[in-house]
């Protein structure tokens, strides 16, 4: 996969069902789609360059939408990988595995195992995305926005991100797959 990336502080960035916007030490990833590699090495990537930028350890907040399903053995693999690389710069992440369900509560045990297990000490479950605003407030700096701020920049994540995702096909691969031209 390609790893350049464009990260612009304050404008919504997104990729094949997951994106983020940063703003100030935060950094929002809200996904619409499930977990894959590509999405992973992708975010892997944007938060890097992320970390590069910040003038401080930065908070991350993901959004994972209940009804996604666990992500298959490579992509835990490049997660693993992905964070451990972070790990330097990332004050605290905060996951948001939404919904209320037997899966919701299957996905915070699965995320919380996996942080435990690689010793990750930065790692906040949230049960909602006001729980997590409030536990990126509990480590705010003077750069972090205020949770009203980061509420907007959430609703907007979130609208770009269903207007974009799935991907419209064209008329001219509808066309193609149906008569194979």
């Amino acid at each position: 996969m390609n790893r350049s990336v464009s990260l612009r502080i304050g404008e919504t960035t997104l990729f094949d069902g997951v994106g983020v916007v940063a703003r100030g030490d935060v950094l929002i990833v809200a996904y619409l789609a499930d977990a894959s590699l590509q999405r992973a090495q992708w975010l892997h990537a944007i938060a890097e360059e992320f970390g590069h930028k910040s003038a401080t350890n930065f908070l991350v907040l993901l959004i994972i939408p209940s009804g996604s399903k666990p992500p298959d053995s490579a992509t835990r693999a490049e997660d693993a990988a992905g964070y451990a690389r972070l790990q330097p710069r990332l004050r605290r992440l905060v996951v948001v595995p939404e919904g209320t369900g037997f899966r919701a509560s299957l996905v915070r045990l699965v995320i919380g195992a996996f942080f435990t297990l690689t010793g990750k000490q930065q790692l906040v479950i949230a049960t909602n995305v006001d729980q997590g605003l409030a536990r990126i407030e509990d480590a705010r700096t003077a750069l972090t926005p205020s949770a009203e701020q980061l509420t907007r920049d959430i609703q907007t994540l979130r609208a770009e991100l269903s207007a974009s995702y799935p991907p419209r096909p064209s008329l001219r691969s509808v066309s193609a797959r149906l008569f194979g031209k």
